[in-house]
């Protein structure tokens, strides 16, 4: 972050930092609703197969 002089005083840091974090807070409780894709095992649309070549 850049600030002033009085940037570098704990008491400064400290109040930014709370403020930060109520403002983080206050952010994830305002979005009530939730975007989620539905979870569904997948499957998948083809097998083709490969040959593998193992030589002992």
């Amino acid at each position: 972050e850049v600030g002033g002089p009085e940037a570098v005083m704990p008491d400064y840091y400290l109040a930014t930092m709370r403020q930060n974090a109520a403002n983080l807070a206050a952010s994830f409780e305002a979005s009530t609703q939730q975007s989620w894709l539905p979870l569904w095992p997948t499957k998948p649309l083809a097998v083709v197969p490969q040959p593998v070549g193992l030589r002992f």
